[in-house]
């Protein structure tokens, strides 16, 4: 199958996922208080950012080409993968928000324990489909030489 509408399904799923969960812990008619809010989302949106912002940059980079190409394929098990791996994160994240919210969850604490638990179950599978999808990240740093040192007595 064309790996093109897979990247499309993840981008979306990102991109609705990682706004749509500041929103509803926002907006959302929720117990938190405006602290734990803040909290939450500083939780839940490093968990998403990454995966945003790499999908973000395929979008800039590729956005004068098609992205559905015929020779650039997947097999159906990269395919169910891949969507149960992203599914699972993002459904489980807003399964955590919403217990938490209807108090099946009762302390903050025990949220931020259930996001983390996400995170490391399913973060670095994610992280695999998303480097193979998208490309990795690279990081640029600007390295300044530093001037040579001259003595001061000319030697």
């Amino acid at each position: 199958m064309p790996k093109g509408y897979l990247i499309i399904f993840t981008s979306l799923a990102i991109l609705f996922g990682h706004i749509g969960f500041a929103g509803y812990i926002f907006a959302g008619d929720n117990r938190l208080t405006y602290d734990e809010r803040i909290d939450t989302v500083l939780v839940v949106a490093p968990l998403t950012a990454a995966y945003f912002i790499s999908a973000l940059l395929f979008v800039i980079r590729n956005q004068q080409r098609d992205i559905v190409v015929k020779t650039e394929r997947a097999n159906g098990l990269f395919y169910v993968f891949s969507i149960v791996i992203v599914l699972s994160f993002f459904v489980s994240i807003f399964w955590l928000l919403r217990s938490y919210e209807i108090g099946i969850i009762s302390t903050i604490t025990s949220l931020k324990r259930g996001l983390g638990a996400v995170e490391t179950i399913l973060g670095a599978a994610f992280a695999l489909i998303m480097e193979n999808l998208f490309g990795s990240i690279e990081k640029k740093t600007n390295i300044v030489e530093p001037a040579p040192v001259v003595p001061a007595n000319g030697g």
